[in-house]
């Protein structure tokens, strides 16, 4: 795996501001290593590991998930309620029909 050492350092500076990060970018470009790379820097920070979703619309566990209510459903199903910061990885986030509703909605909340 390439260390995706600039971007991650890029993001790290992002991570306890209240700002919904988007990584974009060519096909094959390191994006999806680069979110590897950042729920490892999440770890890392001692962040509980059901505190992060981590979610990639590649693998088949996830083709449920089609639209934004869907996403938000599951999001909401599968991280724990409570105090503390949570995060969402979403890997070809595009593949979500309406994504940014579901976001700002769980941003907002």
């Amino acid at each position: 795996m390439i260390e995706r050492t600039y971007y991650l350092e890029k993001l790290k500076l992002f991570t306890n501001k209240a700002v919904i990060k988007v990584i974009t970018g060519m096909r094959r470009s390191g994006k999806s290593t680069l979110l590897k790379q950042y729920h490892a820097y999440l770890l890392s920070l001692g962040i509980q590991p059901d505190h992060i979703v981590n979610l990639n619309k590649e693998s088949l566990e996830y083709d449920f998930i089609k639209d934004y209510s869907d996403l938000h459903q599951y999001i909401k199903k599968v991280i724990p309620a409570g105090p503390g910061k949570k995060h969402i990885l979403i890997d070809e986030v595009q593949e979500i029909d309406g994504w940014e509703k579901a976001v700002n909605s769980l941003f907002a909340e």
